[in-house]
This record gives C-alpha cells, structure tokens and sequence, in this order.
C-alpha cells in the first residue's frame, strides 16, 4: 500500500484498514518528508494485539513531550483490537494535540471503533467493505427463530476454538453486533427487536472478563 499524503497539510489522525505490513509503507512515507525512522526518538510505534489503556497512556505521555529533533513526531498505532476505555482515552488526546504530531491508527476491525473515534481520524484506505461471513451470519442470526440463532451463535464460537486468546473472537463478534445493530435499523420490522438489549450487549462485550459465548447466546434468546 502505497501512503500518498499532502506532506505540507497533514492532518493530525489517519486511520488505515490493515495490519503490520502497513508499517513499511509508513516508513516509506516519512521518509520521504526527510524524517528518519531508525532510531528517531520522535517515532513511537505501538504494535500490539490489544490496544490498552496503558498503551493510551503511553501514547499521551509521548506526544506531550516536546520534539527531541525539533520537527514532527509521529505515532503509529497497529493493532487487532481497540478496547473501550482506550477508544475514550485516545478520544481525548485527539481531542486537543500536540502541535506537530500526527497518529497513524492502523487496524483491521475498524467496525469496533467509536463513532466518535472515528470521527477525528481521516480514512486513508477507503476499503472498508463488510465482510461476507459476517454479513451471512447476521442474516441467518435475523432470521432465525432462537433455536436457529443459537446454533448461528454456536457455529462462531467453534470457528474460533483454536485461536491462542478470545481477541479475534471478541473482533468478530464486535463486528457481528455492529453490522446486526445496521441491519436491524434498515429492517421492515425493526420493532420486533430488543435494540436496547442489543446496546447492553455491545457494551458488555468489550469488558475484560466478558464471555462472547454467553453474550450472544443470551441475546440469540432475548432479542
């Protein structure tokens, strides 16, 4: 993937669809500003599986302090999943930046992200199409009476049973609610679903000691 920015206005905050080989093309780019990357102590890289509110932390405490070569800084944060209390602590950092520091957020569950998140980062990769399995699975999950629903449920959790931790369940099923919840508003019938319930289920998903299983299946028979 090939960066192509305006080099004399850069925005703040980028948000990029990807994952770590998206770094050398960032470096590619910085270069090219005459910024260089090997032991730049104004480059913070942040690769992680989980985004956490220590990282965000981290990311804050580094932006504040001032340039050690006296140019830009710049931020890249990849990562597999974004938690919550990160999203609102990142929020707040872009709120209000440091002058002449810019975040580059790359991740391939984008759909997690606060809307209002989102709303501060400008899209570079404008390729962010709902994924197929997702989308099939919320259509049989809508369709379904709760036994179908259940077995939807339980097909997502086998899917994922040799993964290493419950993150890429949890990205998943992020995105599962997140494209349920777009799908429901745009349903002939949407009153017939507990939306609330839905809402409640979003929320508790991103809890460190939530279990995905439970959630859903709970919603597979609520809503």
């Amino acid at each position: 993937m090939k960066i192509n920015l305006n080099k004399e206005n850069l925005h703040h905050a980028y948000l990029l669809r990807g994952g770590e080989n998206t770094i050398p093309s960032l470096y590619d780019f910085f270069e090219s500003m005459d910024f260089k990357v090997v032991q730049n102590p104004d480059l913070l890289v942040k690769n992680t599986e989980t985004f956490s509110i220590d990282d965000a932390r981290a990311v804050k405490d580094f932006q504040l302090q001032k340039s050690s070569l006296g140019g830009k800084k710049f931020i890249i944060i990849v990562t597999k999943y974004f938690s919550h209390p990160a999203q609102h602590a990142m929020l707040k950092v872009l709120e209000e930046p440091a002058s002449d520091v810019h975040f580059f957020i790359v991740t391939n569950e984008t759909s997690v992200l606060l809307p209002t998140l989102k709303s501060r980062l400008i899209t570079i990769d404008s390729e962010e199409g709902e994924d197929e399995t997702v989308l099939k699975d919320v259509k049989a999950f809508i369709k379904g009476e709760k036994e179908e629903r259940l077995k939807v449920v339980a097909a997502i959790v086998k899917r994922f049973e040799k993964e290493e931790t419950s993150i890429p369940l949890k990205s998943y099923a992020s995105s599962f609610l997140n494209l349920l919840e777009k799908e429901v508003a745009t349903h002939e019938d949407k009153s017939s679903f507990d939306i609330l319930f839905l809402y409640k289920v979003k929320d508790y998903i991103h809890d460190q000691g939530s279990s995905v299983k439970n959630l859903l299946e709970t919603l597979a028979l609520t809503f």
